[in-house]
């Protein structure tokens, strides 16, 4: 063999020897480290220590790789970050639902006898967080028996707090989100030591027990009557206004009917009386021309040639009284139209 097979060998045998290396080291890095989730947290348990010790450690473990030793029998307990559900209800979609999703729990829906002796059922949801897995382990204990602890505390807070409504006063959201509060509270008070929060207690799909149905069905017929003769009594009262008001304006037309006639009648008065006035006025008005002409008619006849005017009004009258008037024009004594005196004389037969 020559030098550069000796040299090959040499190389292959190395080679050889790391690949063994990182083997041997990957698998004793996998046996002694665990990997937590972003989405877990933990508590270290020892079973063994150098000062003799065993039990969990108080720190919490958050993601990552950590160094689990089997020589000292080290292990990690997990536990979810994300918000968990424990949800009470009998509906079969809802169960499956939340049994579908790892680390939620379904449970029957509750039935909490009510302050006045009524059965009243619901269903609840409570969603919670678990901040702190050593209080968990050391005071619940491991695995899913948080679950259980919350659930069943939730349960008496329940029926401690929302058992004190009356039934009536369970479906009223202004008395029942106080309660809800104040067993949200109540519930923490007893959870938040153990390394639990709970973020959110919701109530809903109430039904009465059947008792209860009746007297409410009752209740409401009564409410119902109640609101129909207060209806009808408003109605009345109503109609009595309107009647009142019809009355008050038809006397008030009337009276300003009466008023509106009092007027036009004093008015009418009043043109009359301006008109009769008025009336006297001409009429004086006129005997006074009348007078006046009469006065001057007198007069006319007092001057000169007046017997001649008189002639003429009484020729005048003589021959409205007669179709035809025959005067002499041939003889000595006949007629001259320019001679007015002569025909008055013949006029007046003298």
């Amino acid at each position: 063999m020559g030098l550069k097979g000796k040299l090959s060998g040499k190389f292959v045998k190395g080679a050889l020897g790391v690949g063994a290396g990182v083997l041997v080291g990957s698998c004793v890095y996998a046996t002694q480290t665990t990997y937590i989730e972003p989405n877990e947290h933990a508590v270290r348990k020892d079973m063994w220590t150098i000062s003799g010790e065993p039990g969990l450690s108080e720190g919490v473990a958050d993601g990552g790789k950590l160094y689990a030793s089997p020589t000292t029998k080290t292990s990690f307990i997990k536990f979810p970050r994300t918000p968990q559900v424990i949800n009470f209800s009998n509906s079969q979609s809802d169960a499956k639902a939340v049994e579908e999703v790892e680390g939620f729990l379904n449970q029957p829906q509750l039935e909490v006898p009510s302050k006045d002796g009524y059965k009243n059922s619901f269903e609840m949801t409570v969603i919670y967080r678990i901040t702190n897995p050593y209080l968990v382990t050391s005071k619940v204990g491991a695995g899913k028996a948080y679950q259980l602890e919350v659930g069943n505390r939730a349960k008496r807070v329940i029926f401690d707090t929302v058992g004190n409504l009356k039934a009536e006063e369970l479906y009223d959201v202004d008395k029942r989100v106080p309660v809800l509060a104040e067993a949200q509270k109540a519930l923490n008070d007893e959870l938040t030591p153990n390394g639990i929060t709970v973020d959110h207690l919701l109530l809903r799909k109430f039904s009465y027990s059947e008792d209860y149905e009746k007297i409410l069905d009752d209740k409401v017929l009564q409410d119902q009557l109640r609101i129909a003769a207060e209806r009808e009594k408003e109605a009345a009262q109503i109609e009595k206004l309107v009647l009142k008001a019809q009355e008050e304006g038809s006397q008030a037309v009337e009276t300003e009917k009466t008023r509106a006639t009092k007027i036009s009648t004093e008015r009418r008065a009043q043109a009359d009386t301006l008109y009769e006035q008025r009336v006297q006025d001409g009429e004086l008005e006129k005997q006074k021309v009348l007078a006046e002409g009469q006065r001057l008619v007198n007069k006319a006849y007092d001057g000169e040639g007046a017997g001649r005017v008189v002639g003429l009004i009484m020729a005048s009258k003589a021959a409205s009284a007669n179709k035809h008037i025959y005067l002499r024009s041939c003889s000595k004594d006949g007629a001259n139209p320019l001679d007015i005196e002569s025909i008055t004389k013949q006029l007046s037969g003298q």
